[in-house]
């Protein structure tokens, strides 16, 4: 098993969020924001955008909400994403879209859907070229917690996805009290052979029981290294704030 903090046998996952109010690696820079930008919400390409992938000099972002992916072109002070092309996915029968990771390799996209578990080769025409085997098992997630994460190694050998929380029967989700286990499945992209690793988050950071943590995303950095973001969430009706 793998811990967020510290390496275990012979892969290492290092931590990209703070751990309990510290970074969890010493090693990485603080963290820079050369800019942010607030979409427009009438535009209709910008809802429930979700994974995003970066060529170099576009940002893919793909939709959760439809099958679509859409291109951002920033300015050059990082304060603006203007639209570019929207990508329109012809989504095999999955029997429910929702587009949640995204990478690119070989000139095509890459697509994790959540629900059903599912792993894309969408092509640069929207174009479902194949679909990647996924293990059965996936199928044990909870609803909106499945496939979320998608990343290729710099090489472009490896894909990394993972569940967001915990399949059924892997054991509760994090919560104040103990943390919890997410599968990160790894795909040879040449070979098709695939490992599975049992990834420990952190807890939940605020006392109660209504606070969730999962993890949102990962980058992957080598076949045997990850950078990996939980996410927390803590309803505001739960917090004690005056």
């Amino acid at each position: 098993m793998l811990r967020s903090r510290f390496a275990l046998a012979s892969v290492v996952f290092l931590g990209a969020c703070l751990v309990r109010g510290r970074p969890a690696v010493s090693s990485l820079d603080e963290p820079t924001v050369y800019g942010f930008a607030a979409f427009p919400f009438e535009s209709p390409w910008n809802h429930e955008l979700s994974g995003l992938a970066w060529d170099g000099a576009t940002l893919w972002a793909i939709s959760d909400e439809a099958p679509r992916i859409v291109a951002l072109h920033p300015r050059p002070d990082y304060a603006d994403w203007p639209p570019g092309e929207i990508i329109h996915v012809q989504a095999p029968e999955l029997g429910r879209w929702d587009g949640e990771g995204l990478a690119l390799h070989d000139g095509s996209f890459l697509v994790a859907n959540e629900r059903p578990p599912a792993i894309l080769v969408v092509d640069r025409k929207g174009v479902v070229q194949k679909e990647l085997p996924v293990p059965a098992h996936f199928a044990r997630c909870h609803p909106n917690r499945c496939l979320e994460s998608m990343t290729v190694t710099p090489d472009h050998r490896y894909l990394f996805t993972a569940n967001e929380a915990p399949l059924d029967g892997d054991g509760p989700s994090p919560t104040f009290k103990g943390t919890g286990r997410i599968r990160i499945l790894r795909t040879d992209l040449v070979t098709m052979k695939q490992a599975e690793f049992a990834y420990e988050t952190e807890r939940v950071s605020f006392p109660g029981d209504a606070g969730e943590l999962g993890i949102a995303d990962m980058a992957a950095l080598s076949a045997t290294e990850l950078l990996v973001l939980e996410r927390s969430y803590i309803p505001p009706e739960t917090l004690d704030v005056h």
